[in-house]
């Protein structure tokens, strides 16, 4: 009887022990899966990042390429102003350049 008593705590140990080493098997799968699920979504999370980003960056630059031709015309106008006001300096400078060589000579 003690024997039999003996062998049933043995066996009972032996389960205990498969079942153990069944759950630990288990929960390093589930593990895994998880890992391997986490990493999906941060892929995931990234790809949608970067393209939020790409979308965020052609956003502004399209704004600054409007405000560039919102404010074309007025350098443009400006740009002129300057090139006129020059022209119409140079006939004065060229003629003050010749007499100052013409009268002091290349010094």
């Amino acid at each position: 009887m003690a024997q039999e008593l003996f062998q049933a705590v043995q066996q009972a140990e032996e389960n205990a022990d498969q079942t153990v080493q069944s759950a630990q098997l288990k929960a390093r799968e589930l593990i895994k899966e998880a890992e391997a699920k986490i990493k999906a979504e941060e892929r995931k999370a990234a790809l949608a990042h970067r393209a939020h980003y790409q979308s965020i960056l052609e956003d502004k630059r399209k704004a600054v390429q409007q405000s560039i031709e919102q404010q074309r015309p007025q350098v443009l106008a400006v740009q002129r102003g300057s090139l006129d006001l020059a022209r119409a300096k140079l006939d004065r400078v060229s003629q003050i350049i010749f007499e100052r060589i013409w009268t002091d000579g290349n010094r």
